[in-house]
């Protein structure tokens, strides 16, 4: 796959030799846990750059284009309520043209995602977790900033009541 990529990249750039070299780097993707923090990688670059204040408020990620179509679609309040991974599955990316957070095919129900059991809600939470942590010449979120479903105007309360009825 980087072979082709490499050529045609090359053949737009009107330059040969190697393409995956000083900071661009070519890392392989060996198993699920891997491609779930790829994703979460290239969701945050924005933050990390600097670019935006939090991972909810950045363009052009797949992030912002899953919130975009919860709000659309008018499912956003329904992610406090996706706690349980093995229980609960709202429709929350139905219809959504990227590939979605949680690979169904386990449940028979056919569609490819990155990760059995692992909904949108547990994505931002990962998402937000991560976006906390100090690296050398990144930004990162402040640690007292609050919780991402806060940001995105989630009811802090109703979250807090469910999240101590899940086991």
């Amino acid at each position: 796959m980087k072979e082709p990529l490499a050529r045609l990249a090359n053949r737009e750039d009107g330059c040969s030799g190697a393409f995956w070299e000083g900071r661009f780097k070519s890392i392989a993707v060996l198993d699920e846990q891997s491609l779930l923090a790829t994703a979460a990688y290239i969701d945050l670059n924005p933050v990390a750059a600097g670019l935006a204040a939090t991972p909810e408020d950045s363009t052009h990620t797949s992030l912002s284009a899953r919130l975009d179509h919860c709000r659309a679609n008018g499912t956003a309040e329904s992610l406090r309520n996706d706690l349980s991974t093995q229980t609960h599955r709202p429709a929350q990316e139905a219809g959504l043209w990227l590939m979605p957070i949680d690979d169904h095919r386990p449940r028979g129900e056919g569609r490819v995602g990155l990760i059995a059991g692992c909904t949108l809600s547990c994505y931002l939470r990962l998402v937000d977790a991560t976006s906390r942590v100090l690296r050398d010449g990144k930004t990162s979120l402040a640690p007292e900033l609050a919780p991402i479903f806060q940001r995105l105007y989630v009811d802090q309360d109703a979250w807090q009541a469910l999240r101590r009825r899940v086991p």
